[in-house]
């Protein structure tokens, strides 16, 4: 078996998949069954549910770091739209600023699809 905490092999850069979970805070210090057994999270870490209805704990530090909240899907698109903008040429800019235009404040499935997907092309380029 390897030791994953002497692991020295080649790490790639990743970007995880956006998507939405469910979160609250908690009051009191709790516990959960997760898929690896019973975790424990303090008061003021939040109790999250996964996409796969599995539940886990977030320290109240990492939370902070990695989530941000969303009212609704529209939001995560808008948030993706955000990064295109931040990382990508002009010339794919253009196409986003032509489909904000068709529907002002909106970004379809499909153009979130094409975003992400250019955003591995490029990072697997840029492990290359």
């Amino acid at each position: 078996m390897i030791d994953g905490d002497v692991f020295e092999g080649e790490f790639r850069n990743c970007v995880k998949k956006p998507m939405v979970v469910k979160a609250v805070q908690m009051a009191d210090d709790f516990k959960v069954t997760t898929p690896v057994g019973v975790v424990y999270g303090k008061a003021g870490d939040y109790l999250m549910i996964g996409v796969g209805g599995e539940r886990y704990p977030v320290r109240k530090d990492i939370f902070k770091k990695t989530y941000e909240w969303v009212e609704d899907n529209e939001e995560v698109f808008r948030s993706m739209a955000a990064i295109e903008r931040e990382f990508f040429p002009n010339s794919y800019k253009k196409k986003l600023e032509e489909e904000e235009k068709k529907k002002p404040g909106a970004f379809g499935t499909g153009l979130a699809k094409e975003i992400m997907e250019e955003i591995r092309r490029r990072l697997r380029e840029e492990s290359k």
